[in-house]
């Protein structure tokens, strides 16, 4: 197979992504170039002939030969078309795999219906393996119908207490401004050190990502007021056709004014407002997190579950220097 990958600089990314519906914001150009920078490693934006683009990050381990080449939530083509899907998969493994003898980890975009069956097979029938990790489960909402539509669909205690909110002091605004973006941060962190849990792509992350957004990309952050106190922030990611919540938190004077039902309410309209055709809430964990999984249970959406992700290696010793690397970087980072 001839390699027909052509390389694009991020501008050129940007514009030739910008319509795609299944280009999600881990496929866009400013995010892709901060996760990769966050990671060392060095993002390569590749359009795969006629078949679709991928955002690759590619992390060479020295001395090795090898290395990772991840794709996050690609590649994509528009619509999903799971055919061309499956071509772009073969001129990723052909380049990355064959050519540069690097192991290719991908995980699929995020899709509405039953694709989940095609791609494990497609992936398997190419050489991929399961990596093991957890399916990435999740609530989309369906941005169709009217917000009276979307409204009426939320569980009758959802709707109370959004009701309860919008008749007490809370005001809500939003902004696309990085400076904005930033003032999550210290209600998050006071958040995290509550629940004991680590966040590691925080609001100064998805501030840089918004500082760099080109077209068809853009973070907003949606902030809850009572007079001049912040007491709630959602960081929210609108790209494609999906709208999909990031980060938020809210602390004891929002929570008495119920301001986590009025911020959804607002991004969800926004995200209708906006064209977009989903509202993903970001991930569910009922067993772990069963509050916030009643929370976004309770909001009018569907429940669905995405593979984490496939890898192919060029062999098995690759596959397993790259396994190793990945364990002792692990190790280091938990004691330090």
């Amino acid at each position: 197979m001839k390699t027909a990958i052509q390389r694009l600089d991020q501008t050129a990314w940007d514009a030739a992504i910008a319509p795609l519906a299944d280009a999600g914001f881990q496929q866009r150009g400013a995010y892709a170039h901060c996760a990769a920078a966050a990671a060392g490693a060095q993002v390569e934006f590749a359009q795969l002939g006629g078949a679709g683009f991928a955002a690759v990050r590619v992390k060479r381990i020295p001395g090795t030969g090898t290395g990772i080449a991840y794709v996050h939530r690609g590649p994509c083509n528009g619509g999903f078309d799971i055919v061309r899907w499956a071509e772009a998969v073969d001129l990723l493994a052909h380049h990355y795999v064959q050519e540069r003898g690097l192991v290719l980890r991908l995980s699929p975009p995020v899709f509405d219906g039953g694709q989940t069956e095609a791609v494990d097979t497609i992936l398997k029938a190419r050489g991929f393996a399961a990596t093991g990790a957890a399916p990435y489960r999740s609530i989309l909402i369906d941005l169709a119908p009217s917000l009276d539509d979307l409204r009426k669909a939320l569980a009758g205690k959802w709707r109370t207490d959004l009701a309860r909110g919008e008749r007490g002091p809370v005001r809500i605004t939003r902004s696309e401004e990085p400076t904005d973006i930033l003032r999550l941060q210290g209600l998050l962190a006071s958040l995290a050190g509550q629940k004991g849990f680590h966040v590691p792509q925080g609001p100064d992350f998805f501030a840089d990502v918004a500082q760099r957004a080109g077209a068809g990309e853009r973070i907003a952050i949606h902030l809850a007021w009572v007079e001049d106190r912040l007491v709630g922030g959602h960081i929210g990611a609108y790209s494609g056709d999906s709208a999909v919540y990031l980060l938020g938190a809210n602390n004891a004077e929002g929570r008495d004014h119920r301001a986590s039902f009025l911020l959804q309410w607002a991004v969800l309209s926004h995200a209708k407002a906006c064209g977009m055709a989903h509202y993903d809430l970001g991930g569910i964990d009922a067993s772990e997190n069963p509050d916030v999984f009643r929370f976004k249970s309770r909001m009018g959406g569907r429940e669905i579950s995405i593979p984490a992700g496939y890898e192919r290696a060029p062999s098995a010793f690759k596959a397993s220097v790259v396994h190793m690397a990945e364990r002792t970087i692990k190790w280091v980072k938990a004691r330090t």
